[in-house]
């Protein structure tokens, strides 16, 4: 085919364009075509498109030809098994009517009786439901006759009766309508019995009453929308009394809130609310136990979990309705209104109350209820009125802070008076004793108590003495320390009346308090007592250190004294040494300066006879380790012994004891004058040694003897003899002992490098007396 062919096919091809499409509309084709005023130039082309198409055709059977004729004869073929199909399909459609022309007849007779049969039981049941209604309707006139002792029954035949009544096919029957209005008025009538029977087993709590109202209320199946509608009607009434003692009446509006009006008339309003909310706690729990008894004869459930599907129970929704509605109000007052002020002042009473009726609770239903429940419900309880406590607990704090406050003024360093310490305690257990109703309350106050205690310690912390005049006791008593005395004896009262006040509580109660409370107030006592020791131990150690200087100063004196004698032999008749001259100045000052101002024996006498007995040790001690003990010493220091025991009088009669009361001190005074005169060989053999006097004084004894032949320990160590001797006086024996040992095994040795043979005859006993000693102590 040539190109100038090609391009008459694509001409045609475009001029035939239009005709291709499936929405060609031939009308508006040929409008189109009369509009352009080319007809005659159109149908040209059409007829030549034409002309080709046939060719076109006409080449296509040509060169298909056979294969057009093998078609043509399966379609015969086709056409002829068509027509035997028709043929066969006309005979079944023959034999089809034919059978249904035999079944029409019985069919039709079939479905007429069929529809008679259905008129016919459908009369039957709507006959057998009115014979029925009018049975029940019999039925119920009869059991309301039987009145509340067949209510129950009645109930269960009137909802048998709704049940027929509420079907649409009984509608227009002259019967059943006829009584519909009684019915109607007969199940109002023992709806109104049964709440006035449920009201009134509410208010009495009667179980057999409860049982008839809620099983009437069941078979009439409005059981949960009474409940609930009875308990929502007793839940008014506790919001009501709840929201009278919040709201002030008009005509006291304007007052102080601690006007008495105002607090009668707040706790007038919160016992009639803590009434109202026993009473809806006690009907709850009781309404509670009653249906968790009862169970429905159709779904076998309890009437409890009908009510209330809840694991928890009818009970415990009440009970968080009650919460609810108590912290809904208190959202709704102002912290600063009057009824909240009253309340926060009165919280112990308050919490009382309210713990009384909780108890109540637990006392009547604890068996019949989960115990953790309960006891998450007191907690939900305790948290509600938690801002309450909050509240008086800063208050109380302040009140108890308030007599710390003004016995220690931010100007001046006067220390409290007694009447302070006595009025600080009075206010302290006057709050302890307000809160001894409820024990949280009480565990919250104890600790206000020892917060108490330790502001008062910080308080007479600042104003405690530092200075070195606190502590002279060489000279006559400071004004500082005179405060300090005056700090340990104010907070040493604290402490006593504190304990006082604690017993004197125990004993009004009948019983001892509860550990933790006691054993916070009991701290609160040890804070002051630490307080009065933590003052006292430097003035007390500083009296101690001043009155062993002075009966450790012994050696000097006595030396001095000896020499004076050897000089003037009168001397030996003098009444009292010079030592135990400075030594009872010493006592007689320490006395009127110092002691004597503590007020309190209990604090002071432990004290003094410990001292006392130290005191006598070490005269003991530095007699025994005297380095020289001439003839005449001894006897300067047997009539010492009797000066002695005058010099300490004034400490004796403090410490409320005579001197032998001092127990094995006084023995080993007593030992020393005989000590003094044993002969050398019998020292080791008497019956005083570890009995009243130490072995190791004994054996630093015989080292005086010795005329410093064999060094003493002392010597051998270098120490000063007062330093030494109040070493001895806190060293245990076995050290005593060892030392003793060391400086006997450095003369052994001198002797060994000096190669001397013989040693002083007081070593073997010394010796003997030692290893006996320490091997005791091992």
């Amino acid at each position: 085919m040539g190109s100038s062919e090609q391009a008459e096919d694509v001409q045609l091809t475009d001029e035939l364009a239009p005709f291709y499409h499936d929405d060609f509309d031939i009308k508006e084709f040929s409008s189109s075509i009369i509009r352009g005023q080319m007809i005659t130039e159109y149908m040209e082309k059409l007829q030549g498109g034409i002309g080709r198409i046939q060719q076109e055709l006409y080449d296509q059977v040509a060169c298909r030809h056979a294969d057009l004729l093998t078609q043509a004869t399966g379609i015969q073929r086709l056409e002829d098994v068509l027509s035997m199909i028709n043929s066969r399909v006309e005979g079944l459609q023959k034999s089809i009517m034919r059978t249904k022309e035999k079944l029409s007849v019985p069919y039709e007779s079939i479905k007429q009786k069929t529809g008679r049969l259905q008129r016919m039981q459908s009369a039957c049941e709507l006959l057998r439901r009115t014979v029925r209604f009018l049975t029940l309707t019999a039925k119920l006139r009869e059991q309301r006759k039987g009145g509340a002792r067949d209510m129950s029954r009645a109930a269960y035949t009137l909802s048998e009766i709704q049940h027929l009544v509420n079907d649409r096919d009984l509608h227009g029957i002259h019967v059943i309508e006829r009584e519909r209005s009684w019915i109607y008025e007969v199940r109002e009538d023992i709806e109104k019995q049964a709440r006035e029977i449920l009201n009134k087993g509410l208010d009495q709590l009667k179980h057999q009453t409860l049982t008839t109202a809620l099983q009437v209320f069941h078979n009439l199946g409005s059981l949960k929308d009474e409940v609930d509608s009875i308990l929502s009607s007793r839940m008014q009434l506790l919001q009501r009394s709840l929201e009278a003692v919040f709201s002030l009446p008009i005509e006291l509006h304007g007052k102080y809130n601690n006007d008495s009006g105002i607090r009668a008339y707040v706790w007038e309003n919160f016992d009639t609310f803590l009434k109202q909310f026993r009473k809806i706690s006690f009907e709850s729990r009781t309404l509670e136990l009653v249906m968790s008894k009862r169970r429905s004869q159709t779904s076998y459930e309890t009437f409890a979990q009908i009510v209330e599907p809840a694991s928890t129970g009818v009970a415990h929704r009440v009970w968080l309705q009650v919460l609810s509605a108590i912290e809904s109000v208190l959202e709704k007052t102002p912290a600063e209104s009057p009824t909240r002020k009253v309340l926060n002042a009165g919280y112990p009473k308050m919490i009382q109350l309210f713990m009384e009726k909780w108890g109540q609770i637990l006392d009547h239903f604890s068996t019949d209820y989960n115990t953790s429940l309960l006891q998450s419900e007191q907690t939900a309880l305790r948290k509600l009125l938690q801002p309450f406590e909050h509240a008086y607990i800063t208050a109380s704090l302040s009140r108890m802070f308030d007599p710390v406050n003004r016995m220690f003024p931010d100007v001046g360093a006067v220390p409290p008076t007694p009447d302070d310490i006595s009025d600080m305690v009075k206010t302290v257990i006057g709050e302890v004793m307000a809160a001894l109703s409820e024990q949280q309350l009480l565990i919250s106050v104890s600790r206000n108590v020892l917060k108490t205690a330790e502001w008062f310690c910080i308080k007479s912390e600042h104003l405690q003495a530092t200075d070195v005049t606190a502590i002279d006791v060489t000279m006559k008593a400071s004004v500082s320390m005179k405060r300090n005395i005056a700090l340990i004896n104010q907070a040493w009262q604290l402490h006593l009346e504190l304990q006082q006040s604690i017993r004197d509580i125990e004993t009004t109660q009948r019983s001892a308090l509860p550990p933790k409370i006691s054993s916070t107030l009991l701290q609160a006592s040890t804070v002051s007592c630490r307080l009065s020791q933590s003052i006292a131990d430097p003035l007390l150690a500083s009296i101690k250190r001043y009155i062993f200087e002075t009966v450790a100063s012994l050696e000097d004196d006595e030396l001095e004294a000896v020499e004076n004698i050897d000089q003037e032999s009168d001397e030996m008749h003098m009444p009292c040494s010079q030592y135990m001259h400075k030594l009872k100045i010493a006592v007689e000052h320490i006395y009127s300066q110092v002691l004597r101002r503590f007020s309190h024996k209990s604090f002071i006498v432990p004290w003094t006879q410990g001292f006392l007995q130290d005191v006598v040790n070490l005269y003991v001690i530095t007699v025994c380790t005297l380095d020289n003990m001439p003839h005449n010493l001894k006897l300067k220091l047997t009539a010492d012994v009797a000066q002695f025991e005058i010099a300490l009088d004034p400490l004796l009669s403090l410490a409320d004891k005579s001197i032998k009361e001092l127990g094995d001190a006084y023995r080993a005074l007593r030992a020393i004058r005989p000590l003094l005169f044993l002969d050398t060989e019998q020292i080791s053999t008497t019956s005083i040694i570890d009995h009243h006097i130490p072995r190791s004084l004994v054996v630093h004894y015989l080292f005086s003897q010795t005329d410093q032949e064999i060094p003493s320990p002392r010597i051998c160590d270098g120490s000063e003899h007062v330093e030494y001797a109040l070493w001895l006086l806190n060293a245990k024996e076995s050290e005593r002992l060892n030392a003793c040992d060391l400086a006997l095994a450095r003369y052994r040795h001198k002797n060994k490098n000096r190669e001397q043979s013989e040693c002083h005859h007081l070593y073997p006993i010394m010796l003997a007396m030692v290893s006996i000693g320490v091997q005791a102590s091992k």
